[in-house]
């Protein structure tokens, strides 16, 4: 199972029981964005903490997908821990 696959399947089987309709399409959009794009293809077996804090090391100071320069805010990469 990969990152993304793990998300995906947790995604489907946790959040949609837990949250609603329009949190889970913004946790889907991050992962999709911001976790998928960067860790996805990874096995998660292989995923270590150097791989997290190196991601979230990146979205802060590079993590926009909107086209202005800079990091992701404090509140954005917190939801991506959840």
């Amino acid at each position: 199972m990969t990152v993304a696959e793990f998300f995906e399947q947790r995604l489907s089987v946790v959040a949609e029981q837990k949250v609603g309709r329009k949190t889970l399409d913004r946790y889907q959009s991050i992962v999709k964005h911001h976790i998928a794009l960067a860790l996805g293809r990874l096995p998660l077996q292989k995923l270590t903490a150097l791989h997290i804090e190196t991601h979230y090391s990146r979205l802060a100071k590079e993590g926009r997908r909107d086209g202005r320069k800079g990091g992701l805010s404090a509140q954005t990469i917190s939801i991506t821990i959840r």
